[in-house]
């Protein structure tokens, strides 16, 4: 259920800021509220640290790589986070080193050793030395002048070629070419540059590995700072004056008394108001023995109710056990769920029980229904003969009514020629169902009786939501609750006219308008609705039309 809350002012004198936030924190009682926009120097250091720590938790994989053993560090956490950072430094400049070296060996690496420091000592002297890609073209590589081309290999993307000449600049070429520049450093120290920064890499890889043993240190250290955060920014966010300073948040209901006492021991002072329309509410969930599967069901959807919303939990809970069980629909299945939740339970003693909870229940209903359906890995007496036992309208023990209830939703009539008399006799006492719904042999199907069955859990479920929306917007004075009214009726009418449409059932005579006019006068017997429960079964002989009854035309 929705906790209510309380909006709470507190009030303390301006030296006591930090104790008071302090005081605030062990209580874990208030949900603070900004009353001003938070900035500041010591804002910002707060927050710098813990993005620090949160970048370094980032980095620490969960799970140490393969052949890599974890290790459990003495050092404080502060000393591996600076660590870490140093670590996360190397490698991205590692990373740089690596992508420019390999950048410069893609596109030279064909000229060998080439050195440009030879290259610019040569030039000091007068010999230039170019360096060319040459593409395949109709207009063919040639120097314009003295100079020799020397053929280093080639490969898909075409020749390379140094052009050497002597002179006071390079001598000029012609042909499809691309000139590529000379490097900064020669090719056997980018070799070594990518051989150091795949090692480094490959360093700091394990290390983070085996820091992966100090997750748990660095988690408490996350949070640790931030809390410190939280109190820099409830500060900050503070308003007051040289002598007083006020803080502001929402409080559940049934905890003011701790605050309250909490105030006199601390000498705060205390205002306690009812949340006004436009406050922004948090939700406080608080789960029974019975609802606690709902926590885990809102956390994989990922919803929970506003505060100011209606939580349906309980009622959510009921008809979506009720789905799950029909969709699987066999007691074996329920009993291999529940086996394998209660294997893992015991196996994880400290995970969350909500979660078993959750599929306990749903193991549960899903037994319940494969029970009442006879239903056991689709077998039947006819292939296993001790299914029979399975079979609880098989016993004497079982009320009747309860007995042709259950026979009734189930996909097909019983087969036992005793049994089913006595239950097509109960399926024909339910006269305001067309004869269509009472089975003609044994084991017929009653695919009829399932569809209706549906129908009804949708427009109950419906009907659920809608009342229950007229009810809380009637106590909120809201006229809009005559909308959901609208709803209400529009969703009977769709009932009734699935009902008329798939499974032969008449409409209810309120959910239609019925006029009868003559070209003389108006028929007596006119009437502008008729509102009546729905209509009886009535075999050809006595079924009666409209037209035997009045004389005028129905429209």
């Amino acid at each position: 259920m929705i906790t209510p809350m309380k909006k709470v002012t507190v009030l303390t004198v301006a030296g006591a800021v930090e104790e008071t936030l302090q005081a605030l924190r062990t209580l874990e009682i208030l949900h603070l509220t900004p009353l001003q926009a938070a900035a500041g120097a010591k804002l910002n250091k707060a927050r710098g640290e813990m993005n620090r720590v949160q970048k370094a938790l980032e980095v620490v994989p969960e799970k140490a790589p393969k052949g890599v053993t974890p290790v459990k560090e003495a050092a404080p956490a502060a000393s591996l986070i600076d660590e870490i950072q140093q670590l996360v430094a190397e490698s991205k400049q590692a990373e740089i080193d690596k992508e420019q070296a390999e950048e410069e060996l893609s596109k030279l690496s064909m000229f060998k050793n080439l050195d440009p420091a030879t290259a610019a000592a040569l030039q000091a002297k007068g010999i230039f030395v170019k360096l060319y890609q040459l593409h395949a073209g109709k207009i063919p590589f040639e120097v314009d002048g003295e100079g020799v081309v020397e053929e280093f290999g080639q490969d898909e993307n075409g020749k390379y070629v140094a052009v050497v000449s002597r002179g006071e600049a390079p001598v000029a070429v012609k042909g499809n070419f691309t000139e590529l520049t000379m490097p900064q450093k020669s090719l056997a120290e980018y070799r070594e540059m990518e051989a150091k920064a795949k090692e480094t890499l490959a360093r700091v890889e394990k290390r983070l590995g085996e820091l992966s043993g100090a997750r748990e240190s660095i988690e408490d250290k996350l949070l640790e700072v931030g809390d410190d955060y939280r109190m820099v920014e409830a500060e900050a966010s503070m308003v007051g004056d040289k002598n007083v300073a006020a803080v502001q948040g929402f409080c559940p209901a049934p905890r003011v008394g701790e605050l309250e006492k909490a105030a006199r021991e601390h000498g705060w002072g205390l205002l306690v108001d009812d949340p006004a329309e436009d406050d922004d509410i948090p939700t406080l969930l608080t789960y029974s023995k019975l609802s606690r599967p709902m926590q885990f069901l809102y956390d994989i959807i990922g919803i929970s109710p506003g505060y100011k919303e209606v939580d349906v939990s309980a009622v959510f809970l009921c008809f979506f056990s009720i789905f799950f069980a029909m969709i699987v629909g066999d007691s074996a299945y329920g009993l291999l769920f529940l086996g394998l939740a209660l294997f893992a339970r015991k196996k994880m003693p400290k995970a969350n029980p909500a979660g078993f909870h959750f599929i306990y229940l749903m193991s549960i209903a899903t037994i319940v229904w494969g029970v009442i359906n006879a239903s056991f890995l689709g077998l039947n007496p006819a292939l296993a003969g001790w299914t029979y036992y399975l079979d609880i309208t098989n016993y004497g023990w079982l009320p009747e009514p309860l007995k042709n209830a259950m026979l009734w939703i189930r996909t097909s009539a019983p087969t036992d020629p005793a049994k089913f008399e006595a239950y097509k006799a109960f399926a024909q006492s339910i006269t305001i169902l067309p004869e269509s719904f009472v089975p003609k042999a044994a084991g017929a199907s009653q695919m009829q009786h399932i569809q209706l069955f549906c129908f009804c859990i949708a427009v109950v479920h419906l009907s659920i939501a809608h009342v229950w929306n007229v009810c809380v917007r009637i106590k909120r004075k809201d006229s809009t609750f005559m909308a959901q009214v609208g709803w209400l009726i529009g969703c009977w009418v769709m009932f009734f006219l699935a009902c008329q449409m798939v499974l032969g059932i008449d409409m209810a005579r309120w959910c239609s308008v019925s006029t009868c006019r003559s070209s003389s006068s108006r028929c007596s017997s006119w009437k502008p609705f008729s509102w009546c429960s729905l209509p009886f079964r009535r075999s050809a002989s006595n079924r009666t039309s409209s037209a035997s009854r009045c004389s005028c035309s129905t429209w």
